[in-house]
């Protein structure tokens, strides 16, 4: 298996709940799988919930997906605070205005995650650095698709809070293409792919048996959900139930669906996973 070199798919050092999100990325010569869990705790403006996993992370608009992690929306809290945001409905906004150029999509998705962050920093400075947490990170998104050459790729734009520049708020896209290999966004999932080398065998071999439930058609995106599954062992704030996209050049459609699902919580829960 050919290792993933040079990628921004950072180990998530985390501490805040926010990136405690799973998210995985398959990319083929042909497809994307994306995945995600479904657990959610916080929103931004800070109202805590019971974890429950009826979450979409997932968004698709026809041949692209976005999954998200981080604190993704807002609610305006006074007459005088900023103005209501989603990163999803972000998304798209986006998409109509560069359906046909991934990392066109993508960047304009985290400029403008980055002006709603900027705004919100000039106002509560204190709230977005508790947000930031240590790994800096406010939101990541992993955009899936085909890029300007007609390859299958995911990008990585993530907005991030360096306090010691200027201006603090930071916007920056990383793509990836084919790989055997999946890429993780969360280090416990990034650790059973090829972290501790134990831990990866031993994944491995309850891979083994668990793939022959399925018929192999079906296994590419069924090790996917397995990988985020997981997870839970090592971090509670991941959850078990997965969303999972399968992406094409002609377009997308779901192959497992959680919260995704029909009359499910999507874009307005005003939660953040």
């Amino acid at each position: 298996m050919r290792r993933r070199v040079g990628i921004l798919f950072i180990v998530l050092l985390a501490a805040p709940s926010a990136l405690a999100t799973s998210i995985v990325a398959k990319v083929e010569k042909d497809r994307i799988i994306l995945a995600a869990d479904t657990r959610r705790s916080l929103n931004i403006n800070g109202h805590s919930s019971v974890p429950q996993d009826d979450f979409c992370k997932i968004v698709r608009l026809e041949n692209v997906g976005l999954a998200v992690t981080g604190a993704i929306d807002y609610e305006k809290a006074n007459p005088q605070d900023i103005d209501d945001w989603n990163a999803f409905e972000d998304f798209r906004t986006s998409y109509h205005l560069h359906s046909n150029n991934l990392a066109a999509i993508a960047g304009d998705w985290g400029n403008r995650a980055k002006q709603h962050y900027t705004a919100f920093y000039l106002r509560n400075p204190s709230r977005v650095r508790e947000l930031a947490g240590a790994n800096t990170v406010l939101i990541l998104g992993l955009f899936a698709g085909w890029d300007d050459k007609g390859r299958p790729t995911v990008i990585a734009e993530r907005v991030n809070l360096y306090e010691t520049s200027l201006p603090p708020i930071v916007a920056t896209g990383v793509p990836a293409h084919e790989n055997d290999l999946p890429y993780a966004l969360n280090k416990f999932t990034d650790a059973l792919i090829e972290g501790d080398p134990e831990l990866v065998r031993a994944t491995a071999r309850k891979w083994a048996v668990r793939a022959q439930q399925f018929p192999e058609s079906q296994r590419d995106w069924r090790w996917v959900a397995f990988l985020i599954q997981s997870t839970n062992a090592y971090d509670k704030e991941v959850g078990k139930d997965v969303d999972v996209l399968e992406i094409k050049a002609s377009g997308s459609h779901w192959v497992r669906r959680g919260a995704c699902g029909p009359k499910k919580i999507t874009t307005k829960n005003k939660k953040r996973p």
